[in-house]
């Protein structure tokens, strides 16, 4: 796998104005492994990558540049167990909820309407279902405006919803979004697109006291973390159908879904670089001939 590593540790280097001997004293190892790893003659192992990150303040991904993955809520999903969240608008004003993960198997239309075709046929949205524990200003907010929130199509669950212009529609998100990657373990993935946990195959839902289940979104940084709302009743009803699953129906479901996906992900990719390595030889042979 490329991962530019030998680019990356050599921008590293530069940037502590560091020659590849003293560099390798830091870091204690040889100036010829140095040397090696930078003309990508040898890949480094696990220990020094975070040997690396550790002594020279960096990130595993800084220095690997490794594709995050974009199920957000996978762990809690293969636990199939609730957890606990808590949003916390101000030192008196906090609501607790339940936390539920899960899966939500979506058609080939539904994935296409995105406009990105799927690596393999058959895909999922992992969802995270919040359930108030005591009410709070979450829950109140939106069932105070569920007649005002906008309904979506059965074919939009990928898709992106534009942040309301009516403020009385938002609230402050950035509480939420900071809980939610500190729970589950993504500290290093904030502000990351490509992981948001309320976009793409990554939902988050609230249900509600009328039992209405509605799916929330954060908008983006630089656009302020606005917690908004959308009702989607394709999403509520699938929900509902994982809801009715006992612990070890979900867990089932779920381990075999995300084993059975990679293995076809990895299936496609080997595919795909054989049709590559065919392309190049047969390129090689006519320029040869």
């Amino acid at each position: 796998m490329d991962t530019r590593f030998s680019d990356n540790l050599k921008y590293i280097r530069d940037l502590y104005n560091l020659k590849q001997g003293d560099f390798a004293k830091v870091l204690g190892i040889t100036k010829a492994q140095v040397s090696a790893y930078e003309r990508e003659i040898s890949k480094p192992n696990l220990d020094l990558v975070l040997n690396i990150a550790s002594k020279l303040n960096c990130s595993i991904e800084q220095l690997t540049e490794l594709p995050l993955s974009t199920l957000f809520y996978t762990e809690w999903v293969l636990k199939g167990t609730p957890h606990t969240l808590q949003y916390i608008f101000s030192e008196k004003n906090i609501e607790e909820f339940e936390a539920l993960a899960g899966l939500v198997i979506i058609s080939f239309n539904q994935v296409m309407n995105t406009g990105v075709i799927p690596e393999v046929p058959e895909v999922a949205t992992n969802f995270l279902l919040l359930n108030s524990k005591y009410g709070g200003i979450i829950s109140h907010h939106f069932e105070k405006i569920f007649n005002k929130i906008p309904v979506l199509n059965k074919n939009d669950i990928l898709g992106r919803q534009e942040q309301p212009g009516d403020l009385t529609l938002v609230l402050e998100g950035y509480p939420l979004l900071v809980e939610l990657y500190q729970q589950l373990n993504h500290a290093s993935w904030l502000g990351q697109a490509k992981s948001w946990p309320t976009t793409g195959k990554n939902i988050l839902a609230l249900k509600l006291d009328n039992d209405r289940i509605i799916r929330l979104y954060i908008s983006p940084l630089a656009y302020g973390c606005k917690l908004y709302a959308c009702y989607d009743p394709f999403l509520e009803s699938q929900i509902k159908i994982w809801l009715s699953l006992d612990i070890n129906e979900r867990q089932s479901i779920s381990q075999q879904y995300y084993l059975n996906f990679y293995e076809s992900l990895n299936e496609h990719k080997q595919q795909v670089e054989l049709e590559i390595k065919k392309q190049r030889e047969h390129l090689k042979k006519l320029l040869s001939e």
